[in-house]
Order: C-alpha cells, then sequence, then structure tokens
C-alpha cells in the first residue's frame, strides 16, 4: 500500500502555471486532486491518499519502506517529516528520496541530512538541481529528530 500525504494543492506560482499549461487551468493555492485522480487510477487500489492538514498527520508508525519526499517546503512541514517518518525507516533497507534537497529556499533539508549523515548513505552521484536518494544505515531514534 502506498500513502500519499499531501494536501494536493498549487503551493507555489509556478506548479499553478505548470497544471494550467499540461492540464487545465490552475493558479496558486487550486486544489488538483482530480488531476492526481486521473494519473494514478489504474492504481487506484494501491494508493490511500489523505487530505488532511499535513501537519495534523500522525503517522501510525508501521514500517517505511521507500519515503519520498515532496512536501518539505516549509521548516515546519520539514520538521514534521523527520519527526513522524523517519524513526519508521528501517536501517539496512529503507529509501529516502529527497525531491528537494537542492532547492535554495529549503536549506534546513541539507542541513539536517548532515546532522543525520551517520544514519545514512547516499546513493546517488551529484546532480545538480536534483532530488537526493539516501539508504538508511543506522536506526534513527526519536531523540535524534527532536
Amino acid at each position: 500500500m502506498i500513502a500519499l500525504l499531501s494536501g494536493g494543492g498549487a503551493g507555489d506560482e509556478y506548479v499553478g502555471n505548470y497544471i494550467s499549461e499540461a492540464f487545465r487551468p490552475a493558479k496558486e493555492g487550486d486544489d488538483f486532486f482530480d488531476i492526481f485522480q486521473y494519473q494514478t487510477g489504474k492504481y487506484k487500489e494501491y494508493i490511500q491518499p489523505h487530505r488532511n492538514d499535513f501537519l495534523k498527520e500522525q503517522w501510525d508508525g508501521l514500517r517505511i519502506d521507500i519515503l519520498f519526499v515532496d512536501l518539505a517546503k516549509t521548516l515546519e512541514l520539514h520538521d514534521h517529516i523527520v519527526k513522524q517518518f523517519y524513526p519508521c525507516l528501517v536501517a539496512g533497507e529503507s529509501l529516502l528520496m529527497h525531491q528537494d534537497f537542492y532547492h535554495c529556499w529549503n536549506p534546513y533539508i541539507r542541513i539536517t541530512m548532515q546532522f543525520l549523515k551517520h544514519c545514512f548513505e547516499n546513493l546517488d552521484g551529484f546532480i545538480p538541481m536534483s532530488s537526493r536518494l539516501f539508504l538508511l544505515k543506522e536506526a534513527i531514534t526519536r531523540v535524534c529528530t527532536q
């Protein structure tokens, strides 16, 4: 099962512009869940979307094999991701992909990964303006995420 936790909205003007060009008229703040449903329709039995306020979401503590993060747009969102999800990654098995690792507006992602460098192994080479892929080497405790 894939749990998708997202507000489902165009958080930035450039996202709204892209949606307008590729799918239908949209502006910053608009909901695009209909596009998500269209694009993932044939896999809907495997996806469990959560469209709530992400900062109020609580993970159930189940193991996470792959954590793809494209929601760490603010420090508050990033901190919630780290506290809720990182402790559920499995050492030696779980992968973490950070979509906005190199984005200049999100320095806290790189700072956190530097702080936790003893726990993660980078699996990709340097690719400017791209995501980063990590393997969890050492379990992360809740203490590390405070």
